[in-house]
């Protein structure tokens, strides 16, 4: 099971707790993937999914430190030292990536599973690589990646909250007001969704009860 993280609290602080709220909040053992982007890819994060049972994988910036050989550098770094052979080819929905897979300390985290990764396309180029953390060794690199391309799902859903429902413009900071809202917007996706009959697109139900309102 995978589980997704967004941020949407306009507090640094309060966006923290929240997240670690979240992921205590899940059965203990769960054995799920926490999927997030590079905002929340830290240590803080890292060690509450460990103590839940939980493995994270989340993009991390191309400027994070980690120790090849004990040798401290960047992600960019490393990938602008590496010679292409180092790569890998990896197929993920039909798009092919070069991969390498580091494995060994970063900053402030004692042992992970790092993926330099480039689109075959854009090979070497510094501007496309992207950088993913993975606490389980265990995962091959196809998987690693298989299991983050899910995450945008969440990106879709409040790209669509933000454009139609509001979102973008509410003005509360307190987390029971922003729980509140949430789960509002939250409903009123599943109603436009899953409420009319049949399954529907988010935006194709949306459209079809503004058009009943105004014809009513």
């Amino acid at each position: 099971m995978c589980y997704s993280l967004k941020r949407c609290c306009p507090e640094n602080g309060t966006k923290i707790d929240m997240t670690l709220d979240v992921i205590r909040s899940l059965p203990d053992q769960a054995g799920a993937y926490i999927l997030m982007d590079s905002w929340y890819t830290n240590p803080g994060v890292l060690n509450a999914c460990r103590e839940k049972g939980c493995h994270l994988i989340g993009a991390m910036k191309t400027n994070r430190i980690l120790f090849p050989e004990g040798k401290r550098t960047s992600a960019s770094n490393l990938a602008a030292s590496l010679a292409p052979g180092c790569f890998r080819p990896v197929t993920v929905k039909g798009r092919t990536y070069m991969v390498y897979r580091y494995k060994g300390p970063l900053n402030k985290i004692d042992h992970a599973v790092v993926l330099l990764s480039y689109p075959a396309s854009a090979m070497g180029k510094k501007c496309a690589l992207r950088v993913f953390l993975c606490s389980d060794p265990s995962l091959p690199d196809e998987m690693i990646l298989e299991y983050y391309s899910h995450r945008w799902t969440i990106e879709v859903l409040f790209r669509s909250h933000k454009r139609y429902m509001g979102l973008k413009g509410f003005m509360v900071r307190a987390a029971k007001a922003i729980d509140r809202l949430l789960l509002v917007l939250a409903l009123a996706h599943f109603f436009f969704s899953c409420g009319l009959g049949h399954i529907v697109p988010f935006h194709i139900g949306l459209h079809i009860c503004r058009t009943a309102f105004v014809n009513s």
